[in-house]
């Protein structure tokens, strides 16, 4: 059975936005950001796939957290969501390594995927470098949002500038 089951797929759900706004603002954005998701789970990767590229996102995938570190030192990636159960390297151990990898990575955005809600663990992983933290199940929602804070992205001042200036994304 697939993970889809088991985490919310609100249908409409799109981060506060009807689909037209949406659309519109992957149309003139799009890419808003580079997005890594690290986590052993294909269902998981697949569903925050289609979760933040409905939202304008690009996603780069990776299954252990040696890939993740490569792809952080050789591409732009501009955030990344982690789960913390993976094989080899733990989730704890990655953070720790990220800070290592040079060019800005320190102030690189992480934001942990967890089943575990445990508050002491979570104030001790933030306090490694977690930016935020998602609690699964999450909605579409949820994700979006999280990921459009830690970046920036106000999408309606975005309408904004699609609808006051004409304007068709940047140059």
């Amino acid at each position: 059975m697939g993970i889809e089951g088991s985490l919310e797929w609100p249908g409409a759900d799109d981060g506060g936005l009807d689909p037209e706004s949406q659309a519109r603002i992957r149309k003139h954005f799009a890419p808003l950001g580079r997005v890594l998701t690290l986590d052993d789970e294909p269902d998981i990767r697949s569903l925050i796939r289609r979760f933040l590229e409905t939202a304008a996102y690009e996603v780069l995938e990776a299954e252990r957290a040696e890939e993740a570190l490569s792809r952080v030192a050789s591409e732009r990636v501009d955030a990344i969501l982690l789960d913390f159960s993976l094989p080899g390297i733990s989730g704890d151990e990655f953070l720790g390594r990220l800070r290592t990898v040079p060019l800005l990575r320190a102030s690189l955005p992480v934001l942990g995927v967890t089943a575990c809600g445990d508050e002491a663990l979570i104030v001790q992983r933030m306090r490694l470098g977690l930016r935020d933290f998602l609690v699964k199940p999450f909605s579409r929602r949820q994700l979006v949002e999280k990921v459009d804070t830690v970046l920036g992205v106000n999408r309606l001042a975005l309408l904004g500038a699609i609808a006051g200036t004409g304007q068709k994304g940047p140059a």
